[in-house]
């Protein structure tokens, strides 16, 4: 199913594209790696979840105009009281 903000990519493409980018960006750009976080426009399948989890990736789901946390437990403190928190994590 296709969303209507990735345009022409499907939930699994975009997921496939941010991870990628947000750990090549993680290797390269920084002396020590940070904490990596993907925004998406819909909610990830649980498998995919547990990828980003256990690269230490958050997930930030943008849906009902509602951005939501999707993996509170691979999430830095601070972005538990920033983001409303779904109760999908794994």
């Amino acid at each position: 199913m296709k969303s209507r903000f990735t345009r022409n990519l499907t939930l699994p493409q975009a997921f496939r594209t941010a991870l990628g980018q947000v750990i090549e960006y993680a290797h390269l750009l920084f002396p020590q790696l940070p904490h990596m976080i993907i925004f998406l426009d819909q909610v990830l399948d649980w498998r995919r979840l547990a990828i980003a989890s256990g690269y230490g990736i958050t997930v930030v789901a943008f849906t009902d105009g509602v951005f939501r946390l999707l993996n509170p437990s691979s999430a830095p403190p601070e972005l538990l009281t920033t983001f409303s928190v779904e109760s999908h994590d794994i």
